[in-house]
């Protein structure tokens, strides 16, 4: 439970951090740019300096990201994996248009203007709906998990303490 709790902070300060996070929906109403939503959003990218990131859970220990975040791509060694806290966790990012996965899914937006692109977003592509995305939606509920970690920083501090 806890390296659970460390792989999703892990995940969370690469990731999520200081962005908004949507959920774009296709619906039936053809939009003008909802058949070409990845172009259209390169495009919201250079006009209005907000770069996009969709997170695809394949399986369980398979993650792919697909981002034009110029930051994220920085942290991405030469055969396109992401290393984070666990090495068991398979993690790829590749750009924007990178996969051949649908449009629809969850993103993370981040920049400047981010409010006014998912106004454009909604009128020109798709449904988008706001996700609450705070650190506390990464913490687990369940309280045995909570007691567990206050008990092991509580030891941890009185180590501390007893040596200095």
């Amino acid at each position: 439970m806890l390296i659970d709790t460390v792989k999703s902070f892990s995940i969370y300060n690469n990731i999520e951090k200081d962005s908004q996070k949507i959920q774009l929906y296709l619906n039936d109403i053809k939009k003008p740019h909802a058949k070409d939503a990845l172009d259209y959003f390169e495009k919201l990218t250079n006009q209005y300096h907000v770069s996009f990131t969709k997170v695809t859970y394949v399986s369980d220990n398979k993650v792919i990201i697909s981002s034009n975040n110029k930051t994220l791509h920085q942290k991405v060694e030469e055969d396109n994996k992401l290393k984070l806290f666990d090495s068991s966790l398979d993690i790829k990012v590749y750009g924007l248009k990178g996969t051949n996965f649908s449009e629809e899914g969850t993103y993370y937006l981040k920049g400047p203007n981010v409010q006014k692109v998912i106004d454009i977003i909604d009128q020109d592509v798709g449904k988008t709906v706001q996700v609450d995305n705070s650190i506390l939606t990464v913490l687990p509920a369940d309280l045995f998990v909570v007691i567990y970690l206050v008990l092991l920083v509580t030891i941890f501090i009185t180590v501390l303490i007893h040596y200095f």
